[in-house]
Order: C-alpha cells, then structure tokens, then sequence
C-alpha cells in the first residue's frame, strides 16, 4: 500500500496545511499590524476632513473609533492614537506629541461636554486602562452629529 493511499493520510496532511495556512495569515497579519497599515493615516484624514472633525478631543474619539472600527485593535495605549493622528499628515508629529492624549480620555470617560453622558467606558472583562476604552452609545452619537454638522 502506497503511504497516500494509507487511512487518514489524506486527513493528516490536509489538516497540517490547514494549520500551515492559518500560521502564515497570522503573521502576515501581525507583519501589517507592526508595520502599521499601509494607508491607515490617510484613510484616517479623509474620514477627519470628510466629518469635519478638527477638535483634538473629538480627533482622539474618532482615532479610538477607528482604530477599533477599523483596524479591529482591542489594545491602543495613547501612543499609538498618537501615532495614528501623526499618520495623518494634518497635524506634525510635534505638534501631536504635546497633546495630552490620556487626559483626554479620562475627561471623555467623566462625560462630555454640557453634562452629556460619557463619551468613553472601559470594557467588561478588560482592565481599567485607558489602552482598553471603547465608545459608549453617546460617543457614537457625538461622532454622528459632527458629521451630520457639515
């Protein structure tokens, strides 16, 4: 008997390419994620520019957005909603570098502006880290009515 012709030979090799497979689209995708997204930053300012959204809080919301929209990231430290806001190329990576960005998600996790509920919480089953937060329901509006607004 010829080993291909052995039973379960078929199943063995079509599950250990199966695992192959899946092993190389894991890191390529881990490749893309390190090296950033090839046209994450201008994706990025046109959704800014096409929203109207300028403010650097409302700017910080939206990279959050993004970012788990997007890019489907569970875990951005402030760093990378830096990063991403640099990528842009509407703001110098100087400019950018001086924003307080945890200062403003701890602000947006407090409520919005005029006592409107919070625009941030942390996820259920995650730490309380500011690398965690997700947009609450009154989050998603605000983005909404300041693209409506244009």
């Amino acid at each position: 008997m010829a080993e291909g012709d052995k039973p379960g030979y078929l199943v063995f090799h079509t599950f250990q390419s199966r695992i192959a497979r899946q092993e190389a689209l894991e890191n390529t995708l881990e490749s893309i994620r390190a090296s950033g997204f090839p046209d994450r930053g201008s994706s990025f300012a046109r959704l800014l520019n096409s929203c109207s959204i300028e403010n650097k809080s409302d700017v910080v919301l939206a990279a959050i957005q993004y970012i788990r929209s997007v890019e489907k990231e569970g875990n951005t430290p402030p760093r990378d909603l830096r990063r991403l806001i640099e990528d842009t190329g509407i703001w110098t990576k100087r400019s950018v570098k001086k924003w307080n960005v945890s200062l403003y998600i701890g602000r947006m996790l407090e409520g919005g502006p005029g006592g409107v509920g919070s625009f941030l919480e942390y996820p259920r089953r995650r730490p309380r880290k500011n690398s965690y937060v997700v947009l609450t329901e009154a989050g998603r509006d605000h983005l909404d009515k300041l693209s409506l607004k244009r």
